[in-house]
């Protein structure tokens, strides 16, 4: 049958499958991100799709922030212009510095929660967003 894998077939495959479905599906419900500054909070294996995703999509600035230094170094091979590591518990204000400055007062359009399971990285992601 068709649906059968060939007997080569590298089945860690499958484990990309999901996770590109649910950052395929999120990237489609933003919209055009053309010339935006766009936060990435989390750079996991999603944040890492997503960072790339977008910035095939032409997002002006893709800023990833993780806990993590070395997450940090495969976001700028994926695509990210700019990274901070975060560090814990956050400085909200000191990251909010901090995109101000990349961002040249601007701040994002657009901040996206790749961690997923913490109100603080929710409540920073409306911290870095523009105003108004």
């Amino acid at each position: 049958p068709d649906h059968v894998p060939r007997d080569n077939f590298d089945y860690r495959w499958y484990t990309m499958a999901q996770p590109l479905g649910t950052v395929l599906h999120a990237c489609q419900k933003l919209g055009s991100v053309i010339n935006l500054n766009i936060a990435v909070v989390g750079q996991g294996q999603n944040g890492l799709i997503i960072s790339q995703m977008l910035a095939n999509m032409g997002a002006r600035r893709i800023i990833a922030l993780d806990l993590l230094e070395e997450r940090l170094v495969y976001s700028k091979k994926n695509k990210a212009t700019h990274t901070i590591r975060v560090t814990a518990p956050m400085d909200t204000e000191a990251v909010r510095s901090e995109i101000e400055r990349i961002t040249e007062g601007e701040m994002c359009h657009v901040a996206v929660d790749m961690v997923g399971h913490q109100n603080r990285t929710i409540q920073l992601c409306s911290e870095l967003t523009k105003r108004g």
